[in-house]
């Protein structure tokens, strides 16, 4: 039978996957499965994609500034001021 290998996308600003990354040495000992890792930075990647969206995409403004507005409302209930985040 073949070794099995599993991608394990570690995304750097996942607390989710450092969790995961902190049994997956228990899983491969237990289960003789080896893990390939493969580093990403999903949230930054999609974050980005989304201002993109809002800013160039050319939506309607009140879909810009409701965007803008939530993620500031947000980000401050999350600990998080972005006071300078959504001005080009």
């Amino acid at each position: 039978m073949k070794p099995v290998k599993v991608e394990f996308l570690f995304d750097f600003g996942s607390p989710n996957a450092y969790l995961c990354h902190q049994v997956i040495p228990a899983i491969e000992a237990r289960t003789g499965v080896k893990f390939e890792y493969v580093p990403t930075l999903l949230g930054g990647l999609f974050g980005f994609l989304l201002a993109a969206a809002l800013i160039l995409g050319g939506l309607p403004g009140f879909l810009r500034s409701g965007s803008t507005t939530f993620a500031g409302v947000a980000s401050n209930f999350a600990g998080v001021p972005l006071a300078l985040a959504f001005i080009f």
